[in-house]
């Protein structure tokens, strides 16, 4: 009968340990990480050609985004739109296209918010666009789509500029 429960409590005891382990090995609340997630503008954002576009990604739950890895880019996350890490721009990391057109505006990083701005959109700026979140645990991103208005030929479909008259002499 003694060694019964002495086969009992060394169970008890083993996963007694067990789980502790596991509970001191999980990132808890106060660590200052957390699962998040990206979103973005779900409705385009409609640009002038010759104008700027402002491409906002927010963080949720809205935690800081200050020592993240933040990265706006087109097809591959590899030639950049903009990026920003640590505090600093990588102009190197930009396609071509992008060099001296973009700025960063990070005035709400602390609320998880950043944007980059498109300077003189053009209309090879019409498509998708990702902003991509890097922190030391986690990666996670939201598409947005740059819809570019204007500056197109007669022949050109698509809607008139809300704020475009039609008149006849």
């Amino acid at each position: 009968m003694a060694q019964t429960q002495g086969q009992g409590t060394f169970l008890l005891s083993y996963f007694t340990t067990l789980t502790l382990l596991q509970l001191l090995s999980s990132p808890s609340p106060g660590s200052g990480k957390s699962d998040f997630k990206v979103s973005g503008h779900v409705e385009p954002i409609v640009a002038l050609v010759g104008k700027d576009a402002e491409l906002t990604c927010c963080l949720s739950p809205n935690i800081s985004a200050k020592d993240m890895e933040l990265r706006w880019y087109r097809d591959q996350p590899s030639q950049a739109v903009h990026v920003h890490v640590n505090g600093s721009d990588l102009p190197e990391e930009q396609m071509p296209l992008y060099q001296g057109r973009t700025t960063f505006l990070g005035v709400h990083l602390a609320q998880g918010k950043a944007t980059v701005k498109i300077h003189n959109i053009s209309p090879s700026d019409n498509g998708t666009f990702h902003c991509l979140f890097k922190d030391d645990t986690q990666i996670n991103e939201a598409t947005l789509w740059l819809q570019v208005a204007g500056g197109g030929s007669c022949g050109t479909s698509g809607p008139p500029h809300p704020k475009s008259f039609f008149f006849s002499v």
